[in-house]
């Protein structure tokens, strides 16, 4: 199990705490993971125990109802009544009042001087949500020698980094559904392997502390390159992905980045690229959406039943596109180019034309704010062109 598939299940387990809770105990697990390092993330998950077993301690310290279960998580059981004895006199009152006061005294003291002294490896600290607490352990990974002199060695754990410094690669799990990729000042292919059983990140030119990762809801965040106005391509990375079709939603931002996308099925796919050149091939979707700002987006094939094309300054060309229900097309001051499925008499038309030009089946429009309605067929096409260029044309 990888740290990123061991703080998703954790999330899961942990659905009934309150989001301002689930949230702070998260954060504390993933810092546990960060300290740990990447060395030592098969000993971090040991020492943490079951994500099944600190979510157990977790919700011991607060009122939440575990997942699948309808009473409350470990509810305290009532302290029984007291028995009923004689009145207790005054003056015994006052010397169990003297013992009880020198007996929380002590403790005190005994606990301010584990603060100063103590160094236990079993320390704990206290997370406050609304309105309770969740007792967490405390990370205490020890100092690797060797991840500090900036390269690493094959430990045979997944998802550890190997390699050195500037080109290494890393496991990011093996049953990742969603995956979300910020990618910046590098290039990234991606890569569908069916003898993989896990998510692999290959990356040469770009230090290991670049990578951020975050588990979010079954699936992960990623974030790689460095951030600011950097220009140039500064990195190359390879994503590998199991052929096994268990990756179903792809959300990857680029700036100032390359993609090479490869032929994929998925259930939604976006990419909103503000600088550089996506290279994609034939998708397969429900959900596919394209945005550019100012960059260029090239795509074999979109075959889906909602298709979005967006571009403000940049280009985007689709060979084939073929919209099961919807096609929606914008272009602010750049430039679209479509070769849709079928014959015009398969769509409805809806367009609005300000400052640009749009092309429709061979016929152009540009007149100043024209709106134009025509077709009649069952999958709806809505252009908004302001001042770019659009072609949509119907090749049979």
């Amino acid at each position: 199990m990888t740290k990123y598939e061991y703080l998703a299940k954790l999330e899961q387990l942990l659905s009934s705490l309150p989001e301002q809770e689930r949230r702070d105990a998260m954060n504390y697990y993933e810092e546990y993971f960060v300290s740990a390092g990447p060395e030592k993330e098969a000993e971090a998950i040991r020492e943490l125990g079951t994500p099944e077993e600190a979510a157990r301690k977790i919700l011991e310290g607060s009122d939440a109802v575990p997942p699948e279960s309808g009473a409350p998580a470990y509810t305290a059981q009532p302290a029984a009544a007291a028995p009923r004895h004689g009145r207790i006199p005054t003056a015994l009152w006052v010397v169990l009042g003297v013992v009880v006061g020198l007996v929380v005294l002590f403790g005190l003291l005994a606990a301010l001087g584990g603060l100063v002294f103590a160094r236990s490896t079993t320390a704990s600290t206290e997370v406050v949500g609304s309105g309770s607490s969740i007792v967490l352990p405390q990370p205490t990974a020890p100092a690797d020698p060797a991840a500090q002199s900036g390269s690493s060695s094959s430990t045979g754990e997944t998802g550890a980094v190997t390699g050195t410094a500037d080109n290494w690669q890393t496991s990011l799990g093996s049953n990742l559904r969603k995956l979300d990729l910020k990618v910046n000042n590098g290039d990234l292919a991606l890569v569908l392997d069916p003898a993989a059983t896990e998510f692999t990140l290959q990356v040469n030119g770009l230090d290991q502390s670049i990578l951020r990762t975050r588990a979010d809801d079954g699936g992960l965040n990623v974030q790689l390159g460095p951030q600011g106005n950097q220009q140039g391509h500064l990195f190359t990375a390879t994503l590998t992905i199991p052929d096994t079709g268990v990756l179903q939603d792809l959300d990857v931002s680029l700036s100032s980045a390359d993609l090479d996308l490869p032929d994929m099925t998925l259930d939604e796919l976006e990419i909103s690229l503000n600088a550089g050149d996506v290279q994609a091939g034939e998708i397969s979707a429900r959900s596919i959406s394209l945005e550019t700002n100012a960059g260029n987006i090239y795509a074999a094939a979109c075959q889906a039943d909602e298709v979005s094309l967006e571009t403000n300054a940049g280009r985007i060309e689709a060979a084939r596109v073929q919209p099961g229900r919807e096609l929606e097309v914008s272009s602010n001051a750049g430039e679209i180019t479509a070769s849709l499925t079928g014959t015009a008499s398969d769509y409805t038309l809806q367009a609005e034309v300000l400052a640009g030009s749009l092309t429709y089946d061979g016929t152009s429009y540009s007149s100043l704010a024209q709106q134009l309605r025509q077709g009649t067929g069952a999958v709806e096409i809505d252009v908004e062109c302001a001042a770019g260029q659009i072609d949509l044309s119907f090749p049979g």
